[in-house]
């Protein structure tokens, strides 16, 4: 989880330039569409979060 929250935070900063990291993580957890991009970035670097 650790791992999928750091990328989480990777792409809202490189997306929304922090401004959705004030955001908590229950509130990201309901963002489906972050949660598939993360989802894609683990898969695209080979590591599955799980």
């Amino acid at each position: 989880m650790l791992i999928v929250s750091s990328i989480v935070t990777a792409i809202v900063t490189a997306g929304q330039k922090a401004q959705v990291i004030t955001v908590p993580l229950d509130k990201i957890k309901d963002m489906k569409l972050i949660n598939v991009t993360a989802e894609t970035v683990i898969f695209k670097g080979g590591r599955r979060s799980e």
